[in-house]
């Protein structure tokens, strides 16, 4: 019972750290890469609600490059914060073993590993193809209507 409650402690405050980090992490680089996607409304002329769904679909390809050395800096955080509190020799005087610890730490990277799988196989690549459809589809509109502009044009 109480080592449970150990165990639901340690995978919580790695986990929170885990997200809190790759949330910063992503959210600065899609800020960088969603600037750099201006162009599409300044030169391209496409609408901002394009723009924005486009930025929005390229967060998934942005997190799954951040999953790794987000997980492993929650590690190197949570280890230090449990070293310098003894949290750690509370456990280990509690009669929890060393390797204990480790098969958990080891079970938490297996599930972060899957996470990274998932989204890397199956949700990047949907967002991807998702995003250049619908600007191949702004495209198709926005070229329609230049067309209907340079017709109006020629009629006046």
């Amino acid at each position: 019972m109480l080592r449970n409650k150990i165990y639901k402690h340690i995978t919580f405050e790695v986990l929170r750290i885990f997200f809190t980090i790759l949330f910063a992490f992503t959210l600065i680089a899609w800020t960088v890469r969603a600037v750099n996607y201006l162009n599409l409304i300044i030169d391209d002329a496409h609408s901002i609600s394009t723009y924005f769904v486009y930025s929005f679909l390229n967060i998934s390809n942005i997190a799954t490059k951040f999953i790794p050395i987000s997980f492993l800096l929650a590690l190197i955080i949570v280890i230090y914060r449990f070293k310098n509190q003894k949290e750690f020799l509370i456990i280990w005087s509690m009669g929890i073993s060393k390797i204990h610890i480790v098969n958990l730490i080891i079970g938490i990277s297996i599930v972060v590993v899957f996470l990274n799988l998932i989204l890397s196989t199956y949700v990047t690549p949907y967002a991807l193809n998702y995003s250049r459809v619908i600007l191949k589809r702004s495209e198709e509109h926005t070229s329609e209507l230049q067309s209907l502009t340079n017709l109006v044009c020629r009629l006046l």
